[in-house]
This record gives structure tokens, C-alpha cells and sequence, in this order.
């Protein structure tokens, strides 16, 4: 019969959404794909979030499974994606230029966000603006002293996200401008790189101070070459089977990616924030047992002329501590690391001082001791 004739739905869902939009401005619309086996379309999903989506979610581009037996599985990893939404939608408005959904294409004057206690990251057209509307309010702009590394990165990944989309949704072509943008983009931010490189001062160097310089380092070493890793694999993304495409939007196909969310979902995911509160707790109960046992310690090494270190350690401050720990360092000629030229009495001490919780990972706490 003739149900089956007319233009195919990549001609008519632009248009479809273009008018949709343009009828109903304050349309707002979300849409959830959820893909099953290689016998579905994944491109179809992606294609109708391209088109008719208003309010993009904090969610995964698709939840996919690959068998009807990993279907509970999937729904129930979607319903947690979607339980784990907060905050209220807002719209966001420039007076002059405009944000940008996908590199080299025009923006939008508007933008709809759901705003939480999160940092929000919009990438922006012309000059810096000056004023931020939230919903009609009036908000000043303040320009950052400096450039924020971590800052650029989360704005990029946000655009390689809807790159991926594209790539699916329309093809290779549709992305050449995307591609050719953010290349550019990386190649400048790259260069500046260089030119202010961090280097690591570690002698006498505090935890806190560790931690800020490894933070820096981190994301001009690595954060700019995941951004360059990235734009390879979208420029060189082939494939057309529904399953490569999933793993492709989901980053399942990044090395040991399929590996570690298979280990994860078999041994049970573990509360990185929650792992976090445990360490800290395990760091504070062993500070006063650690206090006690260095006063001890240096008591029983310090010799008897030095009876000044002895009225150090009679007080009962962190402050007397620490200058215990020099004096014995200083009058026993220890050795002390070549990293952060310090003693084992002053490592000691630096532990006992530490304040763990300006440490946001598990691995920056761990950094730190």
C-alpha cells in the first residue's frame, strides 16, 4: 500500500520540530531514549532529540540494552537517572550574543536550564556579556582574573556531547563544522597551555598547596588531550549498528570502558561521596592517637640538653608540636625527602595538622596523606 511511501523521518522531523518551537515558544519537552538490542534505531532516537528536544536532562543520551534480559536492568539504571534530577527549569537571556548549542552553527538568545545547587556551565557568541537575565532578573557578569582550566573543559564537553548526538542523529557531514571548530579551540587553549605550564613546588609545600598545584597540573597535562582524544574518535566514528552507536553516545567505547561498567554493575557500585565521608572519618579518629604518639616519640629521642623542645612539647597546641618537630630535625640531622624536603617528624606533624576537608575525591584525600 502506500503507508509506507512519502519522505523518510530525516527530512521531516527538522521541520517538524522547527515548527513546533515556533508555535509553541514555551513549549518545554525532554526526551529519554531507551534502545533494545541491535534490532532498534539508534540513530531514530537521537534524531528525534535533536529535533524536538527543549530541556536537555542531566541523563544519558540512551539507556540501551543489549539483550531482552538486560532490559530490568536498564530501566531500573534510567528510573535512577531520572529519581536523581533536582532542581527547578529556568530560562536564561542575553541582551547581546548568543549561546551556543553546537559549535558553528548560530546560537540561541535564550536558554532553557534546570538549575540546581550545581555549577552551570553556558557557552556564549560575541563579546562577554555584561548582564545575565534568569528568568527576567538581571544578574551582573564578572569576568574571571585568569583563565579557569576546569571551567573550558566541562564547556567542551558539553558540546562534544551534542556533537555525538549530531554525529548519530544526522551523519558525518552534519559534524564537519563542529569538528573543525573544536579543533581549533583545543589547538589555542593547548598553546596557552604551554606558554603558563605549572610547575610543582613541593619544598615546604602544604597539603592544601599540593592539592591546588596538582589540580592545575592535572588539567593542563590531561583535561586538554581527553578534549584532543575526543575529537579524534568523533571524526573517525563509523559506525551504523545500533549497539556501536549506543556504546559510542554512552563512552562505552573508550578503552576498558564496557569493562568497568560491566565490573561496576556486577560487584555493586560504591558511593564515591559516601567513600569519601568514611576516609575522613578514618583520618580524623586516627589524628589523636597520631598526635599522642609523636609527642611520645619525640620524648623519648630528645636529648637532655634540650630542654627547650621538652617545654615545646609540654604544650598541648598543634603549634608547639610542629616547632618541636623542626628543633629535633634540625639538632639530629635527619634525613629528609627529596620531594618535599622534609623530615619524617615534620611529615608527622603536617598529618596531624591536616584539615581533610577541602579534598573532594578519595583520591585527592589520599593525595594529600
Amino acid at each position: 500500500g502506500m503507508h509506507g511511501s512519502g519522505p523518510p523521518p530525516s527530512a521531516v522531523l527538522p521541520q517538524m520540530g522547527a515548527r513546533l518551537k515556533k508555535d509553541f515558544p514555551k513549549l518545554r519537552l525532554s526526551v529519554v531514549v531507551v534502545g533494545v538490542t541491535r534490532n532498534s534505531d539508534t540513530s531514530m532516537g537521537m534524531l528525534l532529540k535533536e529535533t524536538l528536544e527543549t530541556v536537555p536532562l542531566y541523563l544519558q543520551p540512551i539507556y540501551f540494552a543489549d539483550s531482552p534480559q538486560q532490559m530490568t536492568e536498564t530501566l531500573q539504571q534510567m528510573n535512577a537517572g531520572l529519581a536523581s534530577l533536582q532542581g527547578s527549569l529556568v530560562s536564561v537571556s542575553l541582551d547581546h550574543g548568543r549561546f551556543i548549542r553546537l559549535v558553528g552553527e548560530d546560537g540561541d538568545a535564550t536558554a532553557e536550564v534546570l538549575a540546581n545547587n550545581h555549577e552551570q556551565v553556558l557557552l556564549c557568541q560575541g563579546e562577554a556579556p555584561k548582564t545575565l537575565k534568569v528568568d527576567g532578573v538581571a544578574y551582573d557578569c564578572q569576568a574571571l582574573p585568569s583563565l579557569d582550566g576546569d571551567l573550558v573543559i566541562k564547556a567542551l564537553e558539553k558540546q562534544f556531547d551534542a556533537a555525538r548526538i549530531r554525529r548519530v542523529a544526522a551523519g558525518t557531514e552534519s559534524t564537519r563544522p563542529a569538528v573543525k571548530q573544536l579543533g581549533e579551540w583545543i589547538a589555542i587553549l593547548e598553546a596557552a597551555s604551554d606558554k603558563s605550564s605549572t610547575k610543582l613546588e613541593l619544598a615546604k609545600a602544604s597539603p592544601k598547596m599540593r592539592l591546588a598545584q596538582h589540580r592545575a597540573l592535572k588539567t593542563a597535562v590531561s583535561g586538554f588531550r581527553s578534549l584532543r582524544n575526543q575529537l579524534a574518535e568523533l571524526d573517525a566514528y563509523s559506525a551504523n549498528d545500533s549497539a556501536s552507536q549506543a556504546a559510542f553516545l554512552t563512552g562505552a567505547t573508550r578503552k576498558y570502558g564496557a569493562k568497568a561498567l560491566r565490573r561496576a554493575a556486577a560487584h555493586g557500585e560504591v558511593d564515591p561521596e559516601e567513600r569519601r565521608k568514611e576516609l575522613i572519618a578514618e583520618v580524623r579518629d586516627l589524628q589523636p592517637r597520631l598526635r599522642s604518639a609523636l609527642k611520645a616519640d619525640l620524648l623519648e629521642k630528645a636529648q637532655p640538653e634540650l630542654q627547650e623542645l621538652r617545654q615545646d612539647l609540654a604544650g598541648s597546641d598543634d603549634a608547639a608540636l610542629q616547632r618541636a618537630c623542626e628543633k629535633m630535625a634540625a639538632s639530629m640531622g635527619c634525613r629528609k625527602s627529596y620531594v618535599s624536603l622534609q623530615s619524617n617528624w615534620e611529615h608527622l606533624a603536617e598529618w596531624v595538622d591536616f584539615s581533610p576537608e577541602g579534598c573532594n575525591t578519595e583520591y585527592e584525600l589520599l593525595m594529600c596523606l
